[in-house]
């Protein structure tokens, strides 16, 4: 429960700044720019996922079996760190690249490089490392504080209508700040020091992370995927829109993802030294509270929709209402999937079938929301994410089930 409760502020930090940051953006810059912003976001975010390739779940797990014996946990570390800063330096040159090249990026690729800064501070923020030894204390703190460091700088430094580069930067610079408090308290509490590594090791994490970086992202098509939709199949208002409701969406989701990660060391444990009382009690747990969690949280995005459009986003976005109401009841689908893919599946180490359901579901889902994006505009995109998401629990309980993997 202490270590739920500190990711509960290591995740309300993740989205609650940024969710103090939107009203003020949504007010001060012009919608097109507001839009081209989180479209370079959006894709950037790509390389983000590159970066993580899977290692939150593999090396974390890694971590959890050898937290025991520092000298393995100080190798894994070493590798994980050297295949990230590899994995980095190719998605920023490559990243560059496509934004020198793709029309609806070209038009102002420095806004583009400013949201860049969150590959690099992603691959450094050993968040793996912390989350696999239960250090969620520590881990909190230097979240909350490099997430809401930057809000007093966007409200002192930008505030001007033109300034979208600027404000870009500031946005995507918590990663950044947090790799920097997170490495010095690695070598401060020599939590692991670094060990000198070959490319046997690095390539050993990269088949690791393999399985768990095809699902992420084959995920993003159904995830970060669906704004790029939208900017080329609608108008700039729609996108904003959408991306504003989607990240108070997000924020609604956020409490699943500290409960998942804080119980996912002890499922992982449990998969390796079986125990059905004890693995049925946590599990009833659990589920009860995300899905309470996540109820609790559609109901006031439903029922409060014109209130938060109209005063939160602002008299400019009062149409975002209806994107609200869409989206409600979204992270009560996602939640039941991550009670089954990471307490389960992941835990069990079935990570390379459960990779299979998102490769499908990934490229198959920006198949018919292309379509359905293209026919009626931003309801078609919402109603695919929900069969999209359905589909996906729906075969995540068909495949535990082929496992013989208790769920209950």
């Amino acid at each position: 429960m202490r270590n739920i409760i500190y990711l509960v502020i290591v995740q309300g930090a993740i989205y609650l700044a940024p969710l103090l940051m939107l009203p003020y953006l949504t007010r001060l810059l012009p919608v097109a720019d507001f839009a081209a912003m989180v479209a370079a976001q959006a894709f950037v975010q790509y390389f983000v996922l590159v970066t993580d390739y899977g290692f939150t779940i593999t090396a974390t797990r890694q971590i959890v079996f050898a937290r025991d014996d520092q000298q393995q946990v100080s190798r894994i570390y070493s590798a994980t760190m050297s295949a990230k800063l590899l994995l980095a330096a190719g998605s920023m040159l490559i990243c560059m690249l496509l934004a020198l090249t793709i029309p609806a990026l070209r038009l102002n690729p420095v806004i583009t490089l400013a949201c860049m800064i969150g590959i690099l501070g992603n691959a450094l923020f050993p968040m793996w490392l912390l989350q696999g030894l239960e250090r969620m204390k520590h881990l909190a703190l230097m979240t909350a504080i490099s997430r809401f460091l930057p809000l007093p700088v966007l409200l002192l430094l930008v505030t001007r209508p033109d300034q979208v580069v600027f404000a870009a930067l500031i946005v995507n610079s918590p990663a950044a700040i947090g790799a920097v408090f997170g490495l010095a308290y690695v070598r401060k509490h020599r939590l692991a020091v670094w060990h000198r590594v070959d490319l046997g090791a690095i390539r050993y994490q990269l088949n690791e992370g393999w399985a768990a970086f095809i699902g992420g992202m084959a995920t993003s098509f159904y995830t970060t995927m669906n704004v790029l939709l939208l900017n080329g199949f609608s108008t700039p208002q729609q996108v904003s829109y959408f991306n504003a409701s989607d990240k108070i969406r997000s924020a609604a989701q956020g409490f699943i993802q500290p409960v998942a990660a804080a119980l996912f060391p002890k499922f992982s444990l449990l998969a390796q030294q079986p125990d059905p009382v004890r693995l049925r009690k946590l599990m009833q747990m659990g589920t009860a509270v995300m899905l309470l969690l996540q109820l609790a949280g559609g109901l006031v995005m439903y029922f409060g929709a014109e209130l938060i459009a109209r005063y939160y986003l602002g008299a400019g976005f009062a149409e975002a209402a209806w994107y609200l109401r869409s989206l409600a009841f979204l992270p009560l689908v996602i939640a039941f999937a991550t009670i089954l893919s990471q307490w389960r599946l992941l835990a069990c180490g079935e990570s390379r079938a459960l990779s299979k359901i998102y490769i499908f579901a990934g490229p198959l889902h920006l198949l018919y929301a292309a379509w359905m994006t293209r026919e009626w505009g931003a309801a078609g995109l919402v109603l695919s994410l929900f069969i999209t998401e359905g589909g996906i629990t729906l075969a995540m309980l068909l495949l535990a089930k082929k496992k013989r993997i208790p769920l209950f």
